[in-house]
């Protein structure tokens, strides 16, 4: 009896799971086909003569199907199999680092869309504001002014208090 050779695409440990478990089932298709023959046989020895146990009938075994299942295995298939895994976390983690940038972007577009349009609102208030430092700077011509008129007050009392101060070294 000729096998069938399993594709080289299919990996390792698939191949070696499956060798075990046909390995297994067989082992449990021998047990139950000898404990089925047993049975028969009591049950046709009761039903016949009475007497129990009388002949046990020899089993036979394809010992084709005990051996396991022999399937070629590439040894490079896990390796690459495990490399584009890797290369797969490694770009789920790139993607993941990816989307979170793009939220981030996304909450500061928000912010600057709403700074932005507050700024827009404020525009009428500029108009406002030129009127107060025009009346600020106005105020501070006036006490500028009078800061001068001061002045010359001050200069000529001392003017007078150097005159008075001359004429008594004078003296």
């Amino acid at each position: 009896m000729q096998r069938a050779t399993s594709p080289s695409w299919i990996p390792a440990k698939v191949k070696q799971d499956v060798a075990r478990e046909h390995q297994e089932l067989m082992n449990i298709k021998l047990a139950l086909d000898m404990e089925t023959v047993t049975y028969r046989e009591l049950l046709e020895g009761e039903e016949s003569s009475g007497c129990w146990p009388c002949t046990i009938t020899p089993i036979t075994i394809n010992e084709q199907l005990l051996q396991p299942l022999r399937l070629d295995l590439d040894p490079n298939v896990q390796t690459v199999k495990n490399q584009e895994k890797e290369q797969i976390k490694s770009l789920n983690n790139k993607f993941a680092s990816f989307i979170d940038k793009v939220r981030l972007l996304e909450q500061q577009n928000k912010a600057l869309e709403t700074k932005w349009s507050l700024l827009q609102g404020q525009n009428p208030s500029k108009n406002t504001i030129r009127p107060m430092l025009e009346a600020y700077t106005g105020h501070l011509r006036k006490q500028l002014e009078a800061l001068g008129c001061k002045r010359a007050q001050l200069e000529a009392e001392l003017k007078a208090a150097q005159q008075v101060l001359e004429t008594n070294k004078k003296m």
